[in-house]
Formats: structure tokens, sequence, C-alpha cells
């Protein structure tokens, strides 16, 4: 769809449900295409009738719900291509990178943090819908962090705030809670997906070979972690202590191999695991390496959320 077309929704769906008012702009999924645009959309829209948009209102929701319909019948049969999807579903806010996959009924939402790779957002190609009706169940939040800060930023530009109210507004907009969210993440995607689970108090934590303290990372064969890690400065958290900080223990699946730092990484949060009555999954398996292609796959991650969500409906019967 042209550029001419969506703003042309945009302002439909503004002037149909809000006429007569101004309204406040502090949505996450369309502020790139919104900045990029800005001057177009004001030449076509009459008088002072926005500048920004209010997640608190209703009206809101019905316009994205009506921009988001639109566009996706508008581009509907569109295999997976990195730079379609990347360009309509994707943004930059505050300098932290997402994609965002929308659900027509959601129950949950997957909150997805890559590993250490430059310009790269893990596990996104596997939930693509190529019809774009989005008619799943489940939303799906992607992010990546090129500055290898572990989603936490630096002291000079802490990030864990912006990642929050990202994640947040995303449950806002799905009607969701915390406790129907679940974070997944591989190595230094590991140390996101736990720390925010914990943070927010999520109902579940899907992980592999996760870095969780400077004290394991020391154990690595290279000192690329421990730099990158000691680069966030006082934003740093080890994960074994959080848990206890935040008084949350979210449903936990850990995978890992023998090698030495993964295996300090896991053990040391096990053993504080160990100290609270929550579920714990552990796979250790026999591989040597830090991480192997078979990880985190597909399956194992619908499966682990699903019986996530079985254990939790029957915990709420006793």
């Amino acid at each position: 769809m042209r550029t001419e077309e969506i703003i042309a929704i945009f302002v439909q769906a503004i002037l149909t449900t809000c006429p007569d008012k101004k309204i406040t702009y502090d949505f996450p999924w369309f502020l790139g295409f919104f900045e990029k645009n800005k001057e177009a959309i004001f030449s076509v829209c009459p008088g002072e009738l926005f500048r920004t948009l209010d997640l608190k209102t209703d009206a809101l929701l019905r316009i994205m719900d009506g921009v988001s319909l639109s566009i996706s019948q508008a581009t509907s049969g569109a295999k997976f291509d990195r730079s379609y999807v990347r360009l309509n579903y994707g943004a930059t806010v505050d300098g932290c990178d997402y994609l965002y996959y929308p659900s027509a009924s959601p129950k949950r939402l997957i909150v997805n943090f890559s590993s250490m790779g430059k310009d790269r957002f893990d596990r996104y190609s596997r939930y693509w819908d190529e019809s774009q009706k989005w008619e799943s169940d489940t939303a799906y939040l992607f992010f990546k962090d090129d500055s290898y800060k572990y989603y936490i930023g630096d002291d000079d530009f802490p990030k864990t705030g912006v990642y929050l109210r990202l994640i947040k507004q995303f449950l806002a907009i799905n009607k969701l809670s915390p406790q129907q969210t679940f974070s997944v993440g591989g190595s230094m995607g590991g140390y996101g997906a736990l720390y925010y689970a914990m943070l927010m108090g999520m109902r579940g934590v899907i992980v592999a070979a996760p870095q969780t303290t400077l004290r394991a990372m020391e154990a690595h064969k290279f000192r690329n972690w421990i730099k990158h890690a000691r680069s966030t400065g006082a934003q740093w958290r080890d994960i074994d202590m959080l848990c206890h900080s935040t008084g949350n223990f979210p449903y936990l699946y850990v995978e890992y191999g023998t090698y030495s730092a993964d295996s300090l990484a896991v053990d040391t949060v096990l053993e504080e695991y160990k100290k609270n009555n929550t579920l714990v999954l552990v796979r250790k398996a026999g591989w040597a390496d830090h991480t192997v292609d078979s990880v985190l796959s597909k399956e194992l991650v619908d499966n682990t959320i699903d019986y996530f969500e079985m254990h939790a409906a029957m915990s709420s019967l006793y």
C-alpha cells in the first residue's frame, strides 16, 4: 500500500472517531510512520484537529483497529520478506528497536528478546501471517539491541523505562495483564527476558543459555560478554538477586548445555528459585557450546506456554 493511501486511512479514522476534539499521540506502533509523514498528515487534516494521540482513550484503540485492519486487508497475501516486515511492522522509539504482530482476539502477549547479533530480530519469521489478518489469539513483540547493552542501556542513556513503557502500552492496547504475558530469549536475550519478566511479574519466561550474572560471565572464554555488561554501569542487576528484590518468580523454562559460563549462570538462578514455590522446567543437555541451532524451537516455546497456562489454570482451582 502506498504511503498516501495509509495517510488517507489514518486521517479518515481520526475524523470518524474524534470529529470535534484534539487527541494526544502516545502510541508506539505507528510512531515511526507518523513522524516520517507528519507534514503530509497535517496537510490533509483540517484545522488543529490533532497533534498527538492518547493511549488512555478508547478513541485511539478504535483508530488503530481501523487503520491496521485496512492496511492488512489491502496488503494480504504477502510472503515473509525482511524489508517489508520491518517497514510495515517495526519502529524505533527512544532508541529501542521493535517489531509488533497484532492479534484479532488476543489472549496473551509474547515478548521476544534477541541474542547478541547486529540488526537481527530472533524468531520473528516463524510467526509471520501471510494473510495479515492476524486471527491467532497471540500478539507478538520482538526487540533487538544493537548496542549490546542487555536491554537496559547505560548510565548516560538508561533504557529500562523505555522497554517497560513499550511493553505496558502493548498490554493496554490488547487489554492484557502481565499474567497473560510471556518472555522468550537466548544468551543476551535470555537476560532481557528474565529481567523484564521479573520486573513486570509476567506469567512465565522461556530462556536458553541465559547470561545472568557478572560473575558467571567471567567464565566465558572471550571478553565480549563482560565488556558489554560492564558498559551498562549502575544499570546492571544480577538476575539471581533481581527475583528477590522484585518478589517475582515467574514460571521458568530454561535449557542449557555443559559450557561452564552457562552452567554457572543457570545454576545460580536455579538456587534462588529453589527457595520459592513456583514452576521450574529445566533441560540440561549435552552440547558443549554456548548455544546450538535447536534451542527455543517454535514447537517448544508454544508447548511450554500452553503448559504454563494450563498449570496456572489448575493452580487457581486449589
